[in-house]
């Protein structure tokens, strides 16, 4: 299960960024499969509506009951501005074997607010002119 998960409040779309978490086995046998570990970005807070899959992970096998490990993973951010959460899923192939597979997701607790990663504004007086005058738009 996913136990610990980190990563940025506020970005830039198409940044990459640091994204940690940390997988768990809670169980009471070894995990004897090698699973798999999956980063999503997803527009709401509900398990399955992911928006796209922005990192993977090939993980880990043979993890003893009560042990667990820790991942740092580098993830581009989306070129869509907006509010996601961010999910990590534990198993995302379901290969290990287990009585309970609900606790292999796990929901960010802060929404990752990704802006553009470049904007103007610009103004000018001129409202009607002849083609060709000069029209200065200051901006910033």
């Amino acid at each position: 299960m996913v136990t610990e998960l980190s990563g940025p409040a506020a970005v830039f779309t198409r940044q990459l960024v640091s994204v940690s978490f940390r997988v768990a086995n809670l169980g009471l046998a070894p995990m004897t499969n090698a699973i798999k570990q999956r980063v999503w970005l997803a527009p709401e807070p509900f398990p399955g509506d992911f928006v796209g899959r922005i990192c993977f992970y090939s993980g880990q096998e043979g993890i003893p009951p009560g042990f667990s490990f820790q991942q740092s993973v580098s993830v581009f951010m989306p070129l869509e501005p907006g509010l996601y959460w961010l999910v990590v899923v534990a198993d995302a192939d379901n290969a290990a074997v287990e009585i309970d597979k609900n606790n292999n997701t796990m929901l960010g607790n802060q929404l990752v607010q990704v802006v553009e990663e470049y904007t103007a504004t610009v103004a000018t007086d001129v409202t009607t002119a002849l083609a060709g005058t000069p029209v200065p738009m200051p901006g910033r």
